[in-house]
C-alpha cells in the first residue's frame, strides 16, 4: 500500500474508477448534474489490474481463466464509460428517500 496513489491514478487512467461530482444547481441550467472529472482511458485495463495482487496470483495460478477474464471485461469497461458520459439530466437527478431508515433507530 505505499503506492498507494500511484495506484488510484492508473485505476482512474484505465476508466477503472471514474472520477466525478454532483452539483444540483446545475439542473436549474438544464445541464447534467453529473460531471465526470476523469478523461477517457489512456492506459489498458490489464496494466492496471496486473499491477494488483489478487489479479497477479490469477494470472499466475491459471493464465487461460485470466486472459478470458481480460478479454470479457472490455466490452464492460466500455459501455459504463459511456454511459457515464452520456447521461441526460433527467436520469441523472439524484434525490434522497423520503422515507428514511433513521425514523426507527
Amino acid at each position: 500500500m505505499t503506492k498507494g496513489v500511484d495506484e488510484n491514478r492508473k485505476a482512474v487512467s484505465c476508466g477503472y474508477w471514474p472520477l466525478y461530482r454532483y452539483n444540483p444547481a446545475l439542473v436549474a441550467e438544464g445541464k447534467n448534474p453529473l460531471q465526470l472529472d476523469s478523461k477517457s482511458p489512456t492506459t489498458s485495463f490489464e496494466d492496471y489490474a496486473y499491477g494488483e495482487n489478487r489479479y497477479k496470483v490469477l494470472q499466475k495460478n491459471n493464465p487461460a481463466a485470466a486472459a478470458i477474464l481480460m478479454k470479457r471485461q472490455r466490452p464492460g469497461r466500455q459501455a459504463a464509460s459511456s454511459t457515464i458520459r452520456n447521461l441526460p439530466p433527467s436520469v441523472s437527478r439524484i434525490r434522497p428517500r423520503s422515507n428514511c431508515c433513521r425514523e426507527n433507530i
